[in-house]
């Protein structure tokens, strides 16, 4: 008997730590326009589809490549409960995904723009969101979720 998913089923991308990335993935990867790396919030049943679903088709057929993840904890990725879901490991996870699919240039979008930050711009990748509310220097970390959340709940 197949089992049955909340969202449809996309691609799958295994990260160096062997953490399977569940993502959607439409339009063509240019070299004229950056590839748009879509990220969902972190309320209870967030996805990359979910969130996006009604934004990312457009955006294909306006030339865009787009790239839509479920991140680690979400979705159809994986659950680990050794993890620590900080928005540096996830955005070292979101890394991997970009050179597996071979984006190098990249602009987000986020569910939450108010929770965005440029701390995550990096040499090679612009990624100029974080996926959650961060501070430098600041003595509750890096929190991928919010209001004590775990990503499964």
């Amino acid at each position: 008997m197949a089992q049955s998913s909340p969202i449809p089923i996309g691609k799958y991308f295994d990260t160096k730590a062997g953490y399977r990335i569940h993502y959607h993935e439409a339009g063509t990867l240019n070299s004229t326009k950056p590839s748009v790396l879509l990220l969902h919030g972190s309320g209870p049943g967030a996805s990359g589809y979910s969130n996006f679903k009604g934004n990312f088709p457009f955006l294909a057929e306006q030339g865009y490549h787009c790239i839509i993840p479920d991140c680690l904890g979400y979705g159809l990725s994986s659950k680990p409960v050794d993890f620590i879901y900080s928005a540096d490991n996830q955005v070292e996870l979101l890394r991997e995904l970009l050179t597996h699919i071979g984006a190098s240039k990249v602009s987000v979008g986020c569910e939450s723009p108010s929770r965005t930050t440029p701390r995550h711009q990096g040499s090679r990748f612009s990624i100029t969101a974080a996926m959650a509310r961060q501070a430098a220097g600041s003595s509750s970390g890096s929190s991928f979720h919010q209001s004590g959340r775990t990503p499964r709940s």
